[in-house]
């Protein structure tokens, strides 16, 4: 009987072991699942708090509750996050660049692997981003495409001080009519996002070497070449370029026959070419060969070269005599040549 006792004795305290050790662990794991909370979200870079953000930009997510974080959506894009910068009251993340910023929901959504918590907040939309203009040259009324990106939410475009009259506008194209300008001006887009201003400048060539045709004053020189001073095979403003089909080291010229051209009233020469092949080019002013300007230009497309006339071999001079476009490459080319001129 003694035996009895002591066995139901053993047992009772054996349950009590086993409903403490339970009991325990039922607390532990409540402290783990935890309902996550939010208080605030800061821009890492200052740590100041903020109710939207940028893409491609780090956040402080402050609260608790984020030791069991299994995802983070911004505007419902699944967004990646490093577990080592997540502890239970602090998130640090990144927006993704592809986060959708033109969005009703506008929602930061953390899940843990308890619940799921919302807290509003706005991806903003970027600045808008510029990759070329064409023409790059023209009068008033001038019909202007703009391509680049985001340009949704446009508000206005500017050619320097000038607003232009938009026609038509998508998120990566925008078609405007020119305003007129009285000197080389930047295209500035203004979007919900912010203004971006273009590198190059609209309506540049103050003096015209070639547009459409040679300069009624400039003579033609030169060595190694054949000129088309009419061509129609490719053309990037107007109706007609400049093709010159030249050999190795050779050297395309034109010069100054009329009234002199000073130099202290120009910031640049430039011009656009089409070379059908890549090659280097040496640009001579004033017949100085021996300090050129070597450029380097890319075959099969149309690209905008622009030199300071401070880079140019006219120190001490008072006008521009002459220009050479010497090959520089040995391998001989052809170049189509258009809007040559000074800004």
């Amino acid at each position: 009987m003694k035996n009895i006792k002591n066995n139901i004795k053993y047992g009772i305290l054996l349950v009590g072991l086993l409903l403490s050790v339970i009991l325990t662990s039922c607390e532990d794991n409540d402290d783990l699942v935890t309902t996550p909370e939010i208080e605030s979200i800061s821009l890492a870079a200052n740590d100041s708090v903020v109710m939207g953000g940028m893409r491609q930009n780090m956040y402080i997510v402050r609260g608790r509750g984020f030791s069991s974080l299994e995802k983070i959506y911004f505007n419902d894009y699944d967004t990646y996050f490093n577990p080592t910068l997540v502890t239970d009251e602090v998130i640090f993340v990144t927006i993704d660049a592809n986060t959708p910023y033109d969005q009703s929901s506008e929602m930061l959504i953390l899940v843990t692997n308890s619940a799921a918590v919302e807290y509003e907040f706005d991806i903003l939309q970027p600045a808008p981003g510029i990759t070329s203009f064409s023409p790059k040259t023209g009068d008033a009324g001038t019909q202007v495409t703009i391509l680049g990106s985001v340009f949704e939410n446009l508000e206005s475009v500017f050619f320097g001080e000038n607003e232009a009259t938009i026609l038509s506008n998508s998120d990566t194209e925008i078609v405007v009519e020119a305003p007129a300008i009285s000197a080389p001006s930047p295209v500035i887009v203004t979007t919900a996002g912010g203004s971006t201003s273009s590198e190059k400048l609209f309506g540049g060539l103050l003096f015209k070497f070639y547009d459409e045709q040679l300069n009624p004053d400039w003579w033609i020189g030169g060595w190694g070449v054949t000129n088309d001073f009419a061509n129609t095979e490719n053309v990037l403003t107007g109706e007609v370029s400049l093709k010159v089909e030249i050999a190795a080291w050779s050297g395309f010229q034109i010069g100054n026959g009329g009234a002199p051209v000073l130099a202290e009233d120009y910031n640049t020469l430039q011009f656009e070419i089409y070379p059908e092949n890549d090659g280097n080019i040496m640009v001579v002013t004033n017949n100085d060969y021996e300090n050129g300007y070597l450029i380097s230009i890319t075959g099969g497309e149309w690209q905008t070269v622009s030199i300071p006339i401070e880079n140019l071999s006219l120190a001490g001079l008072e006008s521009l005599d002459n220009v050479v476009l010497q090959e520089f490459n040995g391998t001989g080319n052809v170049y189509y040549i258009d809007d040559f001129g000074l800004l």
